[in-house]
Formats: structure tokens, sequence, C-alpha cells
């Protein structure tokens, strides 16, 4: 989620992101009390059954990301980079896969590619 001041865009404005770092079903609220001030849910949504804990288990949940820019989107894009390559298990050699399967609609004609 980000929310940010009245027409932020991508190099103006102050703007907050708060996301569950999870490929997985997440939930994300806002609520609002009675004192104005917001809080903030996140997390990981487990269905019934994905996860059972036997007595002493433990189960870790996902990180939660939070992060602020006075630069709109930009500053928030530059924000994770700097950290995801910060950790780590960051490579430092990242090799790029081209993938032509959708540009040719499954004809994989050595000539055509």
């Amino acid at each position: 989620m980000i929310v940010g001041t009245k027409g932020f865009d991508f190099g103006e404005g102050r703007v907050l992101m708060v996301e569950t770092a999870w490929s997985g079903n997440s939930v994300l609220y806002v609520q609002r009390g009675p004192d104005c001030c917001a809080t903030v849910s996140v997390g990981e949504m487990l269905l019934p059954g994905e996860i059972f804990l036997r007595p002493e288990e433990s189960y870790t949940m996902p990180w939660v990301v939070v992060t602020a820019s006075d630069m709109g989107l930009d500053g928030l894009s530059d924000s994770l980079h700097t950290w995801e390559r910060g950790l780590k298990s960051h490579p430092l050699r990242q090799p790029v896969t081209f993938n032509v399967w959708e540009s040719v609609q499954f004809d994989h004609d050595f000539a055509r590619l």
C-alpha cells in the first residue's frame, strides 16, 4: 500500500509504503481510532490447514517492509533497491534470461528466433 500527499507522482511528494514481503496471500488494512491516529495491520493470510505447529514448534512470519520518501515514487524505489542490494543474500551478479515465447506466440522456429 502506498499513500502520499495529494498529487504525489514519480518525482514529487511525500509518500509512505507498507508491504508484506511474501509471495502468497496477504492482508493489509488501515484503521483510524477515536483519537484520529491510524493503525496499519499487515501480514500473511494463512488459510485453514496451511500451517500446523506441534508443541514447541514455532513459525516465523514474513518480513513487513516499510519505507518513506520526500521524492515521490522514485524515492521509494531507490530506497527499496538500496535495501535489497544490501542484503547478504543478494547476488553480486544477476544473469539476465531472455524469454521470447510470448513474443513469437509459441512458434519456436529457430530461423524466426
